[in-house]
């Protein structure tokens, strides 16, 4: 299972598209998600530019004014969907992975930055959770981070982290390492 997790901070050039084809293209990425799109719609022909074939869906949360955006793309020949949900900052997306016939449901993110925000998207996520009968794999920019020194070099104190973690643990989330480039 590939799956792409990334901030993009719009989708609006040419050469951003371009970078975007590339990375799925080379890293044979079965699933993206991508946040802060910035766009309030994508027809399937914008779509295709993103993916590597024509055997894909999408579903996405559209941006509201020049902020937000989510938008989930995945093979279809991988990942057969079921039943989605698509709100203002998620997409949700339930069904069965092919290669291993196991059923799964992936949520892709991005949270506000403001703490009650954060709060209001953690509390509705949890009681979601709860109506979704299988496993979730989650993704997105949380906008929030677990430990202190997820950022280096600031001395800024950061309240959200208990309640971060507090989500994390009532969603009965494992954190799996990421690879490729650094975060903050």
């Amino acid at each position: 299972m590939r799956i792409l997790t990334w901030n993009i901070r719009g989708l609006g050039s040419k050469l951003k598209v371009s970078a975007v084809n590339k990375i799925i293209r080379d890293n044979k990425v079965e699933m993206a998600f991508l946040q802060e799109t910035k766009k309030e719609s994508f027809s399937e022909q914008e779509v295709g530019r993103l993916w590597f074939d024509d055997d894909f869906e999408f579903q996405f949360a559209k941006a509201t004014g020049r902020s937000g955006g989510v938008l989930t793309i995945w093979d279809k020949k991988k990942f057969e969907a079921e039943k989605s949900l698509v709100a203002s900052r998620y997409v949700i997306i339930s069904g069965k992975w092919v290669d291993d016939n196991c059923y799964f449901t992936f949520i892709n993110i991005y949270a506000p930055c403001e703490k009650l925000g954060k709060q209001l998207l953690w509390d509705e996520i949890v009681t979601l959770r709860s109506s979704w009968q299988y496993p979730w794999i989650m993704g997105g920019d949380f906008n929030a981070i677990r430990a202190r020194k997820e950022r280096k070099g600031s001395g800024v104190k950061y309240p959200g982290i208990e309640d971060f973690n507090s989500f994390i643990e009532k969603c009965k989330l494992l954190e799996i390492p990421l690879c490729g480039r650094n975060f903050t």
